[in-house]
């Protein structure tokens, strides 16, 4: 063989492995899966870690035989693979366990229960909503460059709504409501530069959306400490009998809870009785039954020369309160 030859010979080799190692260069999608809640769990989950694709030169690590659909519902908790659903509830489908270089494709396999898929910006996650009771049942396909595909299916019952535990109205007046988010834990229930306002005469209603207990415990006031643990689902109502809310914590964790309340008959003493006469404003201009928001649109238009009165929402809110109830 001549050197000329040897040559060409050795230019190809060189070639295609310059070839092969650029195919390679795609890294798959990789989701750690402990770092998830099952449905059912008391430990505090974490949401769906985004996936992204790798730029090295490393190849996949993810097992694309594996291909699967995790369900999430709101509060990311995973739900268990045939767990009943709740219709009228929205759920995020996570694929796992596919590759970089597969083209993922979702639909429903079956679907007695009213069911849409609506695409998210990801092509790993579709949220699911279904308006009925029945069965669906979510597919995952995945097409790799050579046209081979791979399917998953997860199956779900879906059963019927039911409403928010977490009532916004208590008796027949509006209640100012505070959810206790999933994953607070031990820490704060809120940050001390964003504290709830309500109002005094109205209903603090505490909703537990967490996986772990929780108890409202106070100094005496503005209610009485809450005397059990709620777990997640339940609420606890702390009727508002004055403004000062220094010392509210979780009596389980010491986890701090920040709340303003506003005296709205006392605002309207100061603000409003000049023209609108002795509370509730029978005096002048009636003003019983006044919203926070109706009041804010009268001033912001200079209503009776009311354009001087500086007062935040929060106090105008208390006002109407006052007013309405």
């Amino acid at each position: 063989m001549t050197n000329r030859t040897i040559t060409i010979l050795s230019l190809v080799s060189a070639s295609l492995a310059l070839v092969f190692s650029f195919q390679n260069c795609g890294t798959g999608f990789q989701v750690d899966t402990n770092k998830f809640t099952q449905s059912g769990s008391t430990s505090s989950g974490t949401p769906p870690v985004t996936p992204v694709a790798g730029d090295s030169p490393a190849p996949s690590i993810v097992d694309a035989s594996a291909l699967g659909i995790r369900f999430y519902d709101a509060n990311q908790i995973l739900q268990s693979s045939g767990s009943a659903l709740t219709a009228g509830n929205d759920y995020t489908l996570f694929a796992s366990g596919y590759s970089a270089t597969q083209t993922l494709t979702w639909s429903l396999a079956m679907n007695t229960a009213g069911c849409a898929l609506l695409t998210q910006a990801t092509p790993f996650t579709v949220t699911l909503r279904c308006s009925t009771t029945g069965t669906v049942s979510a597919q995952l396909a995945a097409r790799d460059i050579s046209g081979v595909v791979k399917t998953t299916v997860n199956q779900h019952a879906m059963g019927p709504s039911v409403p928010d535990y977490c009532s916004a109205i208590v008796g027949a007046k509006p209640a100012a409501v505070f959810r206790i988010a999933n994953g607070t834990g031990t820490g704060a229930w809120n940050a001390a530069n964003s504290p709830i306002a309500v109002a005094v005469g109205q209903t603090l209603r505490i909703c537990n959306d967490d996986v772990v207990n929780h108890q409202l415990k106070t100094l005496g006031s503005p209610c009485a400490s809450q005397p059990a643990a709620m777990a997640r689902g339940q609420f606890f109502d702390c009727l508002v009998s004055s403004t000062t809310t220094t010392g509210m914590s979780d009596a389980l964790s010491n986890g701090s809870f920040n709340v303003v309340a506003l005296d709205g008959r006392a605002l309207y003493n100061s603000s409003c009785l000049g023209c609108h006469g002795t509370f509730p404003g029978q005096g002048g201009l009636n003003a019983t039954g006044a919203s926070g928001s109706t009041i804010d649109a009268l001033i912001k238009a200079n209503r009776g020369g009311m354009g001087s009165i500086k007062l935040t929402p929060e106090q105008l809110n208390a006002i109407g309160y006052a007013l309405s109830f």
